[in-house]
């Protein structure tokens, strides 16, 4: 539903580094470069990859001693899935057969951390995983290691590792306390800035606040202020010590530290409303948004879940933000219905639309290019020139959130895909 941000900022990157490269004079090389891109589903370089592949295997099965007892299975990019998850669909297939043994061993390589989840999601009792060392911060002309021997690998076993987990979590047994439990950290970290922001203000004003949300946290705080003053006079004129000083000084102590806390639940309320205002662009932070965030965020959850645990749910679900709300923010959780309409994967050249950028488009079939550039295209606001990128409070440029917008895939995206093919079958020079 939403193009690749990984692969639109690698379009972006290369196309910053020959700007640079041209800026300081250097020439260019006149073979085409290398789109990294290719790598995706559906593409050419893919197709020929997978033919190369089907050889490599039968080769070794033909002339390789040590393959003769080995089955193989290929699948490859035109099967719709995830490589992992394809493996994981093949481990369920294999469970379910009567002649499985419970003690097969399971190894699968790679560096990616989903693969933790998967291995440990599988429950099977013998799981490890090959992963290979990676040393981040090396010198630049530190030697690249790239042969398979002279790399260090470590086996992580996820049966050890389940164990330690279960130990640490097993008292979480409920979804919404451990989400309680979670949604501490949104506290702790404003409690940590807390104390800045109220310097800041204190030298150019409360800035950081929208101005009308402001105002009715002014209120709010004012009000709660003037009751507890009341509560607390109420509580003075009742008192009968003969240390009367003592006990004044005591009740406010009291009244100060609970005036303490209000202000900083106000602003903490405040915080949480600013964030929502300037990502999300919403005007009010009503009950019925919240509730819809966390409606958004658990199904979200739910759909993982699924994903991890049988396989795809629905094919067209996405998330529909670009941000998450707070963990304290969701609420309410425990009576909601989630549903989802498992749908179709698109084909190859529409999910290839619909994750490549304008930028590779010489990936695709030239009949199918105009439709990233041409302002004709039902589908030209999907392929932004310009983009805006948000770090949201990561450091590194590959983490920021990347502002393009959701492709509906009903309408025009599939629309316009179906009467292209309908074009297409009506000219013959197509």
């Amino acid at each position: 539903p939403i193009m690749c941000t990984f692969l639109l900022k690698s379009a972006k990157e290369a196309e910053d580094k020959i700007k640079k490269a041209l800026d300081k004079g250097e020439v260019l090389p006149t073979e085409a470069r290398f789109d990294s891109n290719c790598i995706t589903p559906g593409t050419d370089f893919m197709a020929r990859l997978q033919e190369q592949l089907k050889y490599f295997v039968h080769n070794k099965l033909s002339t390789d001693k040590l393959w003769h007892n080995v089955k193989v299975y290929l699948s490859g990019h035109e099967t719709p899935g995830e490589g992992e998850h394809k493996i994981m669909e093949f481990i369920r297939s294999e469970n379910s057969k009567p002649s499985h043994d419970p003690n097969t061993r399971h190894c699968l390589y790679g560096l990616d951390a989903d693969l933790i989840m998967l291995g440990l999601t599988s429950h099977e009792p013998h799981f490890s995983l090959l992963r290979e060392e990676v040393r981040f911060g090396g010198k630049k002309s530190q030697k690249r290691i790239t042969a398979p021997e002279e790399t260090t690998f470590h086996l992580l076993h996820l049966s050890l590792m389940r164990e330690y987990i279960d130990y640490e979590f097993s008292w979480l047994k409920n979804f919404e306390k451990y989400m309680e439990k979670l949604s501490e950290f949104d506290r702790e970290h404003f409690n940590e800035v807390f104390v800045d922001l109220k310097w800041f203000e204190s030298k150019v004003g409360n800035k950081y606040l929208n101005e009308s949300a402001g105002l009715a946290a002014e209120k709010e705080s004012a009000g709660k202020k003037f009751n507890k003053k009341k509560d607390a006079s109420l509580g003075l004129s009742a008192l009968t010590s003969p240390d009367k000083e003592t006990e004044h000084k005591e009740v406010a102590e009291d009244d100060d530290e609970e005036e303490e806390d209000d202000l900083f639940e106000t602003e903490f309320r405040q915080y949480k409303r600013t964030y929502y205002m300037t990502k999300m662009a919403v005007d009010v932070v009503s009950d019925e948004f919240l509730a819809q965030q966390a409606k958004c965020y658990v199904e979200g959850i739910q759909w993982i879940l699924h994903y991890y645990y049988h396989g795809v749910q629905s094919w067209s679900w996405y998330y529909p933000y670009h941000y998450a709300p707070f963990l304290s923010d969701i609420r309410n959780i425990s009576d909601l219905k989630l549903t989802f309409e498992l749908g179709e994967p698109f084909m190859p050249f529409q999910q290839l639309l619909a994750v490549l950028p304008a930028a590779s488009m010489g990936l695709l079939p030239e009949c199918y290019r105009h439709l990233m550039t041409s302002e004709n295209s039902p589908i030209i606001e999907y392929y932004p020139v310009d983009f805006k990128t948000d770090l949201n409070g990561k450091q590194q440029e590959w983490e920021a959130v990347v502002l393009i917008p959701f492709i509906d895939e009903v309408h025009p995206f599939t629309a316009s895909f179906f009467f292209f093919n309908l074009f297409r079958k009506s000219h013959r020079w197509i």
